[in-house]
């Protein structure tokens, strides 16, 4: 891309740019192991990683904005994600079957969790969810087999349809009060 930066990180990744990552950035099978983004304010557009099956860990700065739908489909072996609070849209899909995703840390301004959002994520023990949120999207955690317990901040509202199907570990969920909608 003229005028950006392209970076190597160790032998087996082939480039990364600087800025806004395009639709299918990474090719499918890459050997993209660990990736840092930029500083500046820029977003991660729709299947930017999708099928990295070799990102293992993502550093994401306070400067990123958006993350669009299936940014992170079918990263099998990524880890551990933790979206920083400067992010303001999250696309359906960003990591349906993410099946090594364990830990995952969302933003303390977030107030919906797309749809699908963690679809399929079978390892998925761990989810901190922040105390604004209302709304839990469609099927967002559906197929989390590895999750066991979750309490749902007093904010929600609004959970949709099939939002914890087959999560066949659950074995506690706490929801608040005012929840509305089911």
């Amino acid at each position: 891309m003229e005028g950006w930066k392209t970076d190597k990180l160790m032998n087996v990744v082939s480039s990364i740019t600087t800025g806004k990552l395009d639709a299918n950035a990474m090719v499918p099978n890459g050997q993209y192991r660990f990736y840092t983004c930029a500083k500046e304010h820029y977003y991660i557009d729709e299947y930017a990683f999708a099928y990295c099956t070799n990102l293992k860990s993502v550093v994401l700065p306070e400067s990123l904005m958006s993350i669009n739908n299936y940014a992170f489909h079918f990263c099998t072996s990524l880890q551990e994600i933790t979206l920083p609070d400067s992010i303001e849209h999250l696309g359906s899909d960003i990591f349906l079957n993410c099946h090594s995703l364990e830990s995952a840390t969302l933003p303390n301004n977030l107030t919906e969790i797309p749809a699908n959002m963690f679809y399929d994520c079978s390892s998925l023990a761990n989810v901190t969810l922040p105390d604004e949120l209302t709304y839990i999207g469609t099927s967002a955690f559906c197929g989390c087999t590895g999750l066991k317990s979750i309490t749902l901040p007093e904010k929600v509202t609004t959970i949709g349809n099939n939002a914890f199907e087959n999560c066949t570990s659950l074995e506690s969920i706490t929801i608040p009060d005012g929840v509305t909608s089911i």
